[in-house]
């Protein structure tokens, strides 16, 4: 029993190993077979869409000669005549274009009627323009564009110059200033009218109190600077001034003109009544032209800026211009000093009167 056993064992073996090797050599075999059946199908459908790609493009072009196509064969042959065809196609439309466009083209010869052709294709007869004519119309619309041009001009000139007029009105009174460059280059001397108060003051230096006198008028004009660095809130102020006259002085501040003209008319009041007082009569004329330009261009900048005075500026005012006219003689130099204090003063009050319309009501 035992050899006969091993013996049936023996031979499953030999028939195992005889099948495995039987499939190795089958499934190779398979596999090239699968491999080529799926290479037949897609040589196939490469087919078929190549047959079905040429067939769409003779239906979208159609060729002039089958015959000549497909005696010639294949695709590259048909697919070059036909690009061929269309080409030859192109130029004739071009040529006709052309001809068309020369055809319809018109002549510039005087009197020499030409057709042409509208959108909707129908010809119209048109009379050609002369060169001369042609230069004439030019030369009409440069004119017409040249008038716009100084026109506009014009037009901006204007309301520049009125815009500047508005803003800066206020310096008019400055050509008094002028006068005397204007006669210095006539060479001569500019004189002020006779009406005008000019008292020469060079009895003063005979004067036993000649120091006193002199340089107590020539200090007056102190109230000038005062005033106009109080405007410029460059004085330090104390809490003994209180928070609305601080509040004041750097509202006056945001419009630095105000305090620089006041400050100029002190300047160039100090030099006229110095020359007043110690040099030439005639130069001192000259110099009081100026002093009274700066002065009225100074008072047109407030009235500008705040308006018309309140009746206490106005009193204050009216007493400076009381003591500017001199109605004593050989009291000059005393009411001219009080001219300056009240003038300085007004100038403050005219500059509350526009800070209370601005902020406190």
């Amino acid at each position: 029993m035992t050899p006969l056993k091993s013996s049936a064992s023996s031979n499953h073996l030999r028939c195992g190993k005889s099948a495995l090797k039987l499939l190795l050599c089958i499934a190779p075999l398979s596999i090239l077979h699968f491999l080529s059946i799926g290479n037949c199908v897609l040589a196939l459908q490469t087919t078929s869409s190549i047959s079905h790609a040429r067939v769409q493009h003779r239906i979208k072009y159609p060729q002039p000669c089958s015959s000549s196509l497909a005696a010639a064969g294949g695709f590259d042959s048909s697919h070059r005549a036909t690009s061929s065809w269309r080409r030859t196609n192109q130029r004739t439309r071009l040529d006709s274009s052309r001809s068309t466009t020369t055809s319809t083209s018109f002549d510039v010869q005087v009197g020499n009627p030409q057709k042409r052709t509208d959108r909707n294709g129908q010809k119209k007869e048109t009379t050609s323009v002369s060169p001369s004519r042609q230069h004439r119309q030019l030369s009409k619309s440069n004119t017409r564009k040249a008038l716009k041009y100084i026109q506009s001009i014009a037009v901006a000139s204007f309301y520049g110059a009125s815009e500047a007029i508005r803003q800066s009105w206020w310096l008019f009174p400055m050509t008094l200033a002028l006068i005397p460059l204007y006669c210095f280059f006539l060479g001569t001397r500019a004189t002020v009218p006779s009406w005008y108060f000019v008292v020469p003051l060079n009895h003063l230096t005979h004067s036993p109190y000649a120091a006193a006198v002199v340089g107590g008028f020539l200090l007056s004009n102190i109230f000038y600077f005062i005033s106009g660095l109080f405007m410029l809130d460059l004085i330090p102020l104390g809490r003994a001034a209180g928070r609305r006259v601080r509040k004041f002085s750097r509202h006056l501040a945001r419009d630095p003109l105000l305090g620089a003209s006041v400050i100029t008319a002190g300047l160039v009041s100090t030099i006229y009544h110095s020359v007043q007082t110690l040099g030439s009569y005639a130069m001192a004329q000259e110099l009081c032209l100026i002093d009274t330009g700066v002065a009225l261009s100074s008072s047109a900048l407030f009235l500008k800026n705040f308006g018309l005075p309140s009746w206490k500026t106005s009193i204050i005012g009216g007493a400076g211009i009381l003591a500017w006219m001199n109605p004593l003689d050989g009291s000059y130099a005393g009411f001219h000093s009080m001219w300056h204090f009240f003038s300085a003063m007004a100038s403050v009050s005219w500059g509350f009167d526009g800070f209370k319309r601005e902020v406190l009501l």
